[in-house]
């Protein structure tokens, strides 16, 4: 019997079978026809590998207890070019049929992507990354399907990184930068490791986001990062959120504190001292507000003058100045200044009434002494009341 992948021809013989009708009857007579009552499931691989149904042969193999088989039949297949892959490999379906003869396409990014998923919760990130590297094959920077899939590559390796948190991996992928389609390491460091801390730092790992940064010795973006840590703190210190055990970890300014004073003590001149300035700054109004919510109101209002952030003299020029200079405050912290604010009048009024309370005892040799301090917080009351007047219609 001959088998011809032709369109049949008028006259010829009956016992010509085309390839496709060939296929159609292996798939007809299924696994049950060629495993002998299922003790011996590869036999049904091997008809429709050797009909040439490649992704379904690699298709069904994976479905078996030879998954592992399967992946690597299908890298040999890949790099032969003889399997079919969608153009867009984000689908998540591994085998797709297309059209009325229903052509076969196997979902090879999904195939590797779960298989290295597997590895790499089996600890085993480096094998993963060996992996995800085989995906490549497809990449092309001169074709629109080809420039995708080489994103979509990058994606699948911070993907990876991401959820293993195998930072060490990094140094070892730039070997390969030549098959990642990465001219230098100053790209390698933008597409995968900046990428991936933003990321990070989107989803609220800091910790991740700083090691990351810290590979490619970028301080003063950690600076700016641990700045943004001690926005977050205060912002969720002053609502009274209750803290979720791993934000809480995430989000501790006595360890942020430790890591200023290390950058600071072995004086990295990469890092700006204005940046340095907001992050003490930043440390002084977490030390204000912890002193708030223990009611040590005197402390409290001697930290929020230190820090100099709001005015407390009722001059003009000086409260346009503050209200100027707030503008230029990450957004995060600028968000909580009504709240720093309003918490600074609590702490003024708060003190002002236990002078009231002390004036009201008599204490001899002290009533001079209460009656100026109680002139004074008032003077700054209203200094404050002007600035957050000043603040409304900016």
């Amino acid at each position: 019997m001959c088998v011809r992948e032709i369109e049949p021809i008028v006259g010829a013989p009956n016992d010509t079978l085309s390839l496709d009708s060939l296929q159609k009857t292996v798939r007809n007579l299924g696994p049950s026809h060629f495993n002998h009552g299922g003790k011996d499931t590869i036999q049904y691989f091997r008809a429709l590998l050797l009909t040439a149904q490649f992704e379904r042969a690699v298709h069904y193999l994976y479905q078996t207890t030879f998954t592992e088989d399967a992946v690597h039949f299908a890298i040999a297949l890949a790099y032969y070019g003889l399997l079919r892959i969608p153009d867009k490999g984000e689908a998540m379906a591994l085998l797709v049929e297309v059209g009325d003869r229903m052509i076969p396409y196997l979902n090879f990014n999904t195939l590797i992507c779960q298989y290295a998923r597997s590895l790499a919760k089996g600890n085993a990130p480096s094998n993963a990354f060996q992996y995800l590297l085989l995906l490549y094959l497809h990449g092309d920077p001169l074709t629109e399907a080809g420039r995708y899939q080489i994103e979509l590559c990058h994606e699948y390796i911070r993907q990876l990184i991401y959820d293993t948190e195998a930072f060490n991996e990094l140094g070892k992928m730039k070997e390969y930068m030549p098959l990642m389609f990465i001219d230098n390491e100053g790209e390698f460091t933008e597409t995968i490791i900046n990428t991936l801390a933003r990321q990070c730092v989107e989803d609220g790992k800091f910790k991740a986001a700083r090691s990351l940064y810290e590979l490619t010795q970028n301080f003063e973006e950690i600076i700016s990062l641990l700045n943004k840590m001690l926005a977050e703190y205060i912002w969720i210190s002053i609502r009274g959120v209750v803290m979720q055990p791993e934000t809480a970890k995430e989000l501790d300014p006595q360890e942020i504190s430790r890591i200023l004073k290390e950058y600071e003590h072995i004086g990295i001149r990469k890092i700006s001292p204005n940046r340095l300035k907001d992050s003490r700054t930043l440390l002084n109004l977490v030390d204000f507000v912890e002193s708030y919510k223990q009611q040590d109101f005197v402390r409290a209002v001697t930290i929020i003058q230190q820090i100099d952030l709001f005015p407390f003299e009722d001059d003009i020029i000086v409260i346009q100045q503050k209200a100027s200079s707030i503008e230029a405050f990450d957004d995060q912290l600028k968000n909580c200044i009504p709240e720093l604010l309003h918490i600074t009048m609590r702490c003024i009024y708060a003190y002002y009434q236990q002078l009231k309370d002390n004036m009201a005892k008599g204490t001899p040799g002290l009533l001079r002494k209460y009656t100026d301090e109680s002139a004074t917080l008032q003077r700054k009351a209203r200094a404050l009341v002007t600035f957050a007047g000043y603040l409304k219609h900016r």
